[in-house]
């Protein structure tokens, strides 16, 4: 894991660097450049930041740092300066360790707010998107037969459980109601639409609003499959027409 770490790291230094030139004076220390602009200097023992305010020039000289001197770093410089390179490490995903407790601390939650930022918009992202591609799947539900002394419920919106989304019931249903404008009621007797199912609950659509029910464990659902919730709140399945299988004479 080291090793392939070491060679991501050689990598990302190759394709910065490449962008840049570079010139060598009398004492060997090598100063790069972007467009005959001075950004850092290598002299041998630290590497002195000339541009600062360049976040690619920061990002550049963190990697020739990691390259030369390993891991763990020692910023210096105003503090001002000190927070932009930490932002910038977590910004590259550099795997980077800083000796000074307060910056360390200070990486250490950016990059967990990085990381719940990430996971957030991909919730989003697929709730969104299940949003969207339930109107196919509604076609198929409202074409199902429903027994007509069973009340009918007054519209059907059926959204696919997220694979591999660990959320519960109560976020979904709160998620759902954001995007369609449905009301999250108490339950009802009648028929109702399984929306989604978590381990152990399910998001039921009753008409114009939506419910949350225990999911009793007798019974294997599925989204998109029609229920009915007795007065005592118990789900039952949902009773399947007969059909009739005979010999052609």
């Amino acid at each position: 894991m080291r090793k392939l770490r070491n060679l991501r790291l050689a990598q990302l230094l190759i394709s910065m660097l490449r962008t840049l030139t570079y010139s060598v004076d009398s004492r060997g220390h090598v100063t790069y450049k972007s467009d005959d602009k001075e950004l850092f200097r290598d002299e041998g023992r630290r590497i002195a930041m000339i541009d600062t305010n360049s976040d690619m020039s920061i990002a550049a000289a963190l990697v020739l740092g990691q390259q030369k001197f390993g891991k763990t770093l020692i910023l210096t410089g105003p503090l001002k300066f000190q927070h932009r390179a930490v932002a910038v490490a977590v910004n590259h995903d550099m795997q980077v360790i800083f000796s000074d407790p307060a910056l360390e601390a200070l990486r250490e939650r950016l990059l967990a707010e990085k990381r719940q930022a990430e996971r957030d918009v991909m919730l989003k992202v697929k709730l969104t998107t299940q949003i969207i591609s339930s109107q196919l799947i509604e076609q198929q539900v409202l074409q199902q037969p429903v027994e007509a002394s069973m009340p009918k419920a007054e519209e059907v919106v059926v959204v696919p459980a997220p694979i591999n989304v660990p959320i519960t019931a109560k976020e979904w249903a709160e998620f759902y109601v954001q995007e369609t404008g449905k009301t999250l009621m108490p339950f009802r007797p009648g028929v109702a639409t399984v929306l989604y199912l978590s381990s152990d609950s399910v998001v039921l659509n009753i008409g114009r609003g939506i419910n949350i029910c225990a999911a009793p464990l007798s019974l294997d659902l599925n989204i998109g499959q029609q229920v009915v919730i007795g007065k005592d709140g118990v789900l039952k399945l949902f009773p399947e027409r007969k059909k009739e299988i005979g010999v052609a004479r």
